[in-house]
């Protein structure tokens, strides 16, 4: 019975993508509830401790060790060769950096010299440096035949080194991706292209990669034998089972969003969120979806889909939640999952200044830790601003008559939120607000000066 326990424990925490209060797991695990909370974490720690697999954070949370082994980690060279020209050669010169621990180290950079000892020393250099781990290149042009003469100069014996191709590994991930240039990755990956030297380049080159990194993980790839099968999985997807096409897909917008999904009967299965909701969506349909049991399923579900625009992420996970508890979809694990109580973080009331998916309008969030979240709609030049007052007023009386109450999911997703985009968090403090009056002339200022991307607190 213990050994089930921990099993189960050590699986859940596997799942999760940040570490989990002492409380939530003996609520989900021991069926514990509304039990003294000092308890709670001495009757946990107890059992977990015992047990290497386990951590303990700072804060006190529960999280499973990482296990670091050569065959889980991805741990591999990337490469990039850029071509010269010369009166009378075509050269070329070499750039390496091995990517360890998530970080780039050791790079190295060569000019491929044609005299013969200089180039045998040249490519044992390489060889030695490369080994055994696997080469990434971008998967344009001649760079991995340039690199297989390079090795087979040094050392012409067979080798099983795997070779990796971003805009194959980017054309699996996200299949209505049309990219057919290595300025179209980087734009596609980063946004921008940076012309300059091979340094710069190579610099570009590295950020490519980790956003390559972030998208595989993003999707449960972890470890370098799970790439392999993405990439030898075909997965042609039937569009004729569904009410949308490819187009659909190719069309969604990048900003972040919630999806609904439905199945032919019109029940809603389905409730996700996405910080860029045509790269989210695009996995569904992808080899990954093959791999993956969860998503199997939901597709195999799925026949249409309703796609709502947010203007950030914090506003995304709102709406999600809300949609989870309002519709119960059978196949949404976290339905119970997002209260997750934080006793170190500080809760305060605020109002929340966000981007909205209309242009024209900002979404403004008035925050208790009572268990008062309410979202509005505020035009950018700040005419409606005084429709707010009532929402001023109840954030007021509240933080005049607060109580300790029980912490709803709401309350744990905006602050789990705020812990973790403190630079992104624009705000009026409104311990220090003394009047509706007041409130409202810091919300129009605010307003009428909104920059998303410089964080600006009112005190």
């Amino acid at each position: 019975m213990q050994n089930d326990l921990i099993e189960k424990i050590s699986n859940y925490l596997m799942e999760q993508p940040q570490p989990v209060s002492a409380f939530e797991l003996a609520e989900r695990f021991l069926k514990l509830q509304k039990t003294n909370l000092i308890a709670t974490e001495k009757i946990m720690t107890a059992i977990l401790q015992k047990h290497p697999q386990f951590s303990q954070t700072e804060t006190g949370w529960w999280t499973i060790k990482e296990i670091k082994t050569d065959s889980e980690l991805f741990r591999f060279v990337i490469c990039k060769i850029f071509p010269e020209t010369t009166p009378r050669f075509r050269m070329f010169s070499i750039s390496l950096a091995t990517f360890n621990k998530d970080t780039f180290c050791d790079t190295m950079c060569y000019r491929v010299d044609y005299d013969a000892e200089k180039l045998l020393e040249l490519c044992r250099q390489v060889e030695n440096y490369v080994g055994n781990l696997p080469v990434f290149f971008d998967g344009f042009g001649n760079q991995r035949s340039n690199f297989s003469w390079l090795l087979s100069y040094a050392a012409p014996r067979h080798t099983n080194r795997p070779f990796f191709s971003l805009v194959k590994i980017v054309k699996k991930l996200l299949p209505t991706s049309h990219i057919t240039s290595p300025d179209e990755l980087s734009s596609f990956l980063l946004g921008t292209y940076q012309t300059g030297g091979a340094d710069v380049q190579f610099e570009n080159y590295k950020k490519q990669v980790l956003q390559i990194i972030e998208l595989l993980r993003e999707n449960g790839i972890t470890r370098l034998d799970s790439l392999h099968l993405l990439l030898s999985a075909s997965a042609p997807v039937d569009f004729s089972q569904y009410a949308f096409d490819e187009n659909f897909l190719s069309r969604a917008p990048t900003c972040p969003g919630v999806y609904v999904m439905q199945d032919k009967a019109g029940q809603i299965i389905y409730v996700g969120k996405a910080v860029n909701l045509k790269r989210r969506l695009s996995t569904y349909f992808s080899a990954v979806a093959d791999l993956d049991e969860k998503l199997k399923k939901i597709r195999q579900n799925l026949y249409d889909m309703q796609i709502i625009h947010c203007g950030s992420e914090l506003e995304a996970l709102l709406l999600e939640h809300d949609y989870i508890q309002k519709y119960r979809p059978h196949l949404n694990s976290q339905v119970d999952v997002h209260t997750r109580q934080n006793l170190v973080r500080e809760r305060y009331p605020q109002i929340l200044f966000l981007p909205s998916a209309a242009e024209n309008k900002i979404k403004v969030i008035f925050f208790h830790p009572a268990n008062h979240v309410i979202l509005r709609d505020v035009n950018r030049d700040g005419s409606n601003v005084l429709e707010l007052k009532q929402d001023v007023e109840a954030l007021l009386d509240i933080s005049a008559h607060s109580s300790e109450n029980e912490v709803s999911a709401k309350t744990e997703i905006l602050t789990s939120w705020l812990s973790q985009n403190s630079d992104h968090a624009n705000s009026i403090d409104m311990r220090s607000v003394t009047s509706v009056r007041e409130a409202l002339r810091l919300v129009r200022e605010y307003v009428m000066n909104f920059d998303p991307c410089v964080k600006h607190i009112f005190l």
